[in-house]
């Protein structure tokens, strides 16, 4: 395997997915990951499976999004990565800690522009209702919002976010509005802005104990409310610190749907096996634009599958929930 050949392997299939096989790329990611990754190759020895073992992508091991805090699931030098991730916006010891070497880091970009593009073609004017890559360099999404170029971001001062997106407002070019479901409540807070005709809301994130937890539909219509917009034209994103992609939905009723490079599996925490259709299970990725980290993680979000891949969250399951699962990272550590 040419390790040097692998990046542009995979910047190719998301680029073009006739371009090669995600099965192909899967089981040569996960040879290099295992070769280069010291934590998660002992977990693959604890389970018996090596690079020779495996013939398909679904038995490729997953590791626990919880090993992330604990460990630095990295294929290189962790010196040798200029950027880290941690997740919910902090840099706390028990945060979740994702590093990128430089290629790392360009195919993360070329991973979330080509899916933000195929699913929201044309956006001319993106604002964003959180602190931008300088204020937050370690958050992901203020990371992945710089990167397409947003516009405009709000500071720390919410109030003069507010009256300049009320002047934007008032031209006739559709702004689509990206911002986690408290940032935009805040937003909504001091004010209703009606956005011009075509304009977007994407939410993301919820509300991380920080404001009242609102039923999603009663979240979307003052979502409509508060910015003039259908139920069809606000999206909800899925992501984690730990994925390199993203998923979007549409409407308060829209399924989370991801792009041609990742694959979700829904699994019965007691069989370690698919759901079967309509019952809820633990969310699996495995995703190719992970290159320096691992490319199977098993999440604690339950959610129900459908067929063609895509899911609706139900929420976050406990720690004893994954027991029948995979691993837990305390297993991991012990290892």
């Amino acid at each position: 395997m040419n390790v040097n050949d692998l990046p542009k392997k995979i910047a190719g299939f998301i680029e073009d997915g006739a371009s090669g096989s995600f099965l192909a790329l899967a089981l040569e990611l996960f040879e290099y990951q295992y070769t280069h990754n010291l934590p998660y190759r002992r977990l693959c020895q604890t389970t018996g499976i090596t690079p020779e073992s495996i013939v398909d992508w679904e038995d490729i091991p997953a590791v626990p999004a919880q090993a992330f805090r604990l460990f630095d699931l990295s294929c290189r030098p962790v010196s040798e990565c200029p950027t880290v991730f941690y997740s919910s916006g902090t840099t706390s010891d028990r945060a979740s800690r994702h590093w990128m070497d430089a290629e790392a880091l360009s195919l993360y970009h070329t991973s979330l522009r080509f899916n933000f593009d195929s699913q929201f073609p044309n956006v001319e004017r993106l604002w964003a209702v959180m602190p931008n890559s300088i204020e937050s360099p370690h958050s992901s999404l203020s990371n992945m919002l710089a990167a397409l170029s947003a516009e405009q971001f709000a500071g720390a001062d919410l109030t003069v976010f507010s009256a300049q997106l009320t002047e934007a407002a008032r031209q006739s070019i559709p702004i689509t509005l990206f911002g986690t479901a408290f940032g935009l409540m805040e937003l909504l807070s001091l004010s209703k802005i009606m956005l011009p005709q075509g304009s977007k809301v994407i939410e993301t994130g919820g509300f991380k104990g920080r404001f009242q937890e609102i039923e999603r539909p009663d979240f979307y219509d003052q979502l409509g409310s508060g910015f003039r917009v259908g139920d069809l034209e606000c999206y909800a994103e899925y992501g984690m610190c730990e994925l390199a992609s993203q998923f979007y939905s549409r409407g308060v009723n829209g399924y989370l749907h991801g792009p041609h490079w990742i694959k979700t599996r829904c699994i019965d925490p007691i069989t370690n096996q698919d759901c079967l259709p309509g019952r809820p299970g633990l969310l699996r990725h495995y995703d190719l634009a992970n290159l320096n980290s691992v490319i199977a993680i098993q999440t604690q979000d339950r959610a129900i599958a459908v067929a063609d891949g895509s899911f609706r969250l139900l929420g976050r399951a406990s720690d004893a929930d994954l027991r029948g699962c995979s691993l837990t990272a305390e297993e991991l550590w012990s290892t």
